[in-house]
């Protein structure tokens, strides 16, 4: 079933219109190298509104948080983001776009925390029952390895030189 209508060039639609709800997990995970000195909180010490506003280019909402001695938890209306002191876990599901976060995801840690390096970035999913119903660039396997060439690689590679 194809769709027609678009918003910023990405095929919209409603579980309802299109009787598909795709539950495959995109799981993202992001560590990061902080320097000496660091606050005891590490990433944790950035703003939960600094979070929120990322989650929106992803296309999911907070819910709910709740945080302990080691750990922020977000429960979002497409699954769970996870933040520790050196590492960002993101799981979503739906036609969520996890990819288009990394590099907000990265800035905004290495804007807060100067002389933090990104160490290791990991992306998954399960296949997807009806790829052609995702958001770009999560509609084929093609697609996402030249938005991951694109976006991630040359930043990381820029930000681990000389380590």
């Amino acid at each position: 079933m194809a769709f027609s209508i678009l918003v910023d060039g990405v095929p919209t639609f409603s579980v309802a219109e299109v009787g598909f709800y795709e539950g495959a997990e995109k799981l993202l995970e992001l560590w990061f190298h902080l320097p000496d000195g660091s606050s005891p909180m590490g990433i944790r010490a950035l703003p939960q509104a600094s979070w929120m506003k990322l989650l929106k280019l992803v296309k999911c909402e907070v819910l709910s948080v709740i945080t302990s001695d080691t750990t922020d938890a977000y429960l979002l209306s497409e699954s769970s983001l996870f933040v520790f002191y050196n590492r960002v876990i993101l799981k979503t599901c739906g036609t969520t776009t996890l990819l288009v976060a990394i590099k907000p995801v990265m800035a905004l840690v290495l804007e807060a925390i100067p002389g933090t390096v990104a160490i290791n970035a990991f992306y998954s999913h399960l296949h997807f029952k009806a790829p052609h119903l995702q958001a770009q660039p999560h509609t084929s396997f093609e697609e996402e390895v030249s938005w991951g060439d694109g976006s991630v690689l040359p930043l990381v590679i820029d930000m681990t030189d000389g380590v």
